[in-house]
């Protein structure tokens, strides 16, 4: 009994708690690199913390860094900063709350790029360089909340 007890304080909340974002930026890294980074517009902040109301099961706590791919910071009302690094298909989450992790279907991990104004191709990441370039077609926004 005192286990299940134990074990339930030390999960807590095993979801992140991510408030409704009104600016943001968003950086991508190559090799451990930064190759680009731009100011989220406010519908895409938006957006992307809508993400968390409906993706809040399948969370656990993290305790490892992970290297950045596409860095998602974003700017809450009460000041704080949420930083949500998705890699791959697995998006770490750090904020006051804590730092949670979930693994995302490839389908899932694009919807959340595509919702932070991320360009993408098949489902998976490119870079904006080769978008601006015209060699490809920028994925099209998602209507906001």
């Amino acid at each position: 009994m005192l286990g299940v007890l134990l074990l339930a304080l030390l999960c807590g909340a095993c979801s992140p708690n991510v408030a409704t974002a009104m600016r943001g930026s968003v950086e991508t890294f190559q090799d451990g690199r930064m190759i680009s980074s731009r100011r989220m517009v406010e519908k895409e902040a938006r957006a992307v913390t809508a993400w968390f109301k409906s993706n809040g099961s399948g969370w656990s706590r993290n305790m490892g860094a992970s290297p950045p791919t596409l860095m998602i910071r974003v700017k809450h009302s009460n000041f704080e900063t949420t930083v949500i690094n998705v890699s791959g298909t697995t998006v770490v989450v750090t904020n006051s709350s804590g730092q949670f992790k979930k693994n995302l279907s490839p389908a899932e991990a694009a919807h959340l790029r595509a919702l932070a104004g991320e360009p993408t191709r098949g489902g998976r990441p490119i870079s904006r360089p080769l978008a601006a370039a015209g060699k490809i077609q920028l994925c099209p926004r998602l209507p906001g909340p």
